[in-house]
């Protein structure tokens, strides 16, 4: 089975961090998760292309703390009261 989907991560030099194929566009979509997981010190840009001319590009911006989530939460508790 030929593989429809290339997902490529470059960092903000040029390099290629990650590059794969995959049968379905979500398996792209999941790798780019997992993928990012591990990777937060990185600013990004992640491409995923298809058949059809699908193209979708992603800018993932590298965030050393997760207080963002927690303000965020914070802000949306406040509103439900």
């Amino acid at each position: 089975m030929a593989k429809n989907f290339l997902l490529t991560i470059r960092a903000d030099d040029g390099s290629t961090m990650l590059q794969t194929n995959v049968d379905c566009m979500h398996q792209a979509f999941q790798r780019l998760i997992d993928w990012s997981i591990d990777e937060v010190d990185h600013d990004v840009c992640a491409v995923i292309s298809g058949p059809n001319g699908f193209y979708a590009n992603h800018r993932i911006k590298a965030s050393p703390d997760f207080t963002w989530i927690e303000e965020e939460k914070a802000s949306s508790e406040a509103f439900a009261s």
